[in-house]
């Protein structure tokens, strides 16, 4: 019984990939939401305006207008992001139990009695994925920021109506909807490997020495030829060592998932005893 053969009928692994990518949609369904509203009152005020037409001082009026309304918003979005890191870790450590338990008992027929709560209070949340994870965020909103001032400045330049300036720059935003759902998507499933990853370094130390990781890859038609290649290739490494494969003519290192924007590889463990 070949492990990467077999590890498809695994339906624990299946499922925490499915729990898992559910978590980082709702999640950035949620943070969207936020700067939908924040979109939206800030364009209702704007339209305020008695005068349709737009001027200099409108548009030094408004990026001053923008710069508060982005400073409130990520005041606003911070404790929602801690709350994201916060559940995605736990789930991380969690998960790391379920699975090695789950194919323990698969390929060994073993029961391994490992306590959750220790591991879970073993493996502290790593904060420079917190960090990576706001940063990440402010660097789209200055990305936002300076694609609004871009258009204002167009908008001057054109002569265009003030009421047809808001509607430019509310597509400003509309077309960026994907780029903040990425990051969402990417930096929580980064916390996620990570925090998975301390769970079986706790694991390792306190019940299997010989604990290993490698990649579960979901097969389906949004799965990227990369992830394909290296689905193949079988990487198994020790814990604290990275993954390494070529692809393309470039080498590709990580110590775990994503090692891409909208990489969906699951990290999962791995036991030479499991091999067959």
């Amino acid at each position: 019984m070949n492990f990467f053969d077999t590890i498809d009928t695994v339906s624990v692994l299946e499922r925490n990939a499915n729990k898992v990518e559910g978590i980082e949609l709702n999640s950035a369904r949620k943070l969207l939401k936020q700067y939908k509203k924040a979109k939206k009152e800030l364009s209702s005020d704007m339209l305020l305006a008695h005068d349709n037409s737009y001027t200099e001082a409108k548009m030094k009026a408004t990026i001053i207008q923008l710069d508060r309304t982005i400073r409130q918003l990520e005041v606003m979005i911070k404790p929602q992001l801690k709350t994201f890191f916060d559940d995605m870790s736990v789930f991380g450590v969690e998960d790391s139990v379920k699975e090695v338990s789950a194919l323990e008992k698969k390929f060994n027929g073993v029961i391994v009695p490992m306590d959750i709560d220790s591991i879970v209070r073993t493996s502290e949340p790593d904060n420079f994925l917190f960090n990576n994870f706001e940063s990440s965020i402010t660097t789209y909103n200055q990305t936002l920021r300076n694609g609004f001032q871009r258009q204002l400045t167009q908008s001057l330049l054109q002569q265009k109506s003030w009421s047809q300036t808001v509607f430019d720059m509310e597509q400003v935003f509309n077309e960026s909807e994907f780029v903040l759902a990425r990051i969402v998507r990417t930096e929580l499933h980064s916390i996620y490997s990570g925090s998975k990853l301390n769970g079986f370094l706790s694991i390792q130390d306190q019940y299997l020495p010989d604990l290993k990781k490698t990649l579960y890859h979901p097969m389906d038609s949004r799965t990227g030829e990369d992830s394909k290649q290296a689905s193949r290739l079988h990487l198994i490494v020790g814990l604290n060592e990275p993954f390494k494969y070529k692809y393309n003519g470039k080498e590709r290192v990580f110590m775990f998932p994503p090692d891409r924007p909208n990489d969906r590889s699951i990290l999962i463990p791995y036991r030479e005893s499991w091999k067959k």
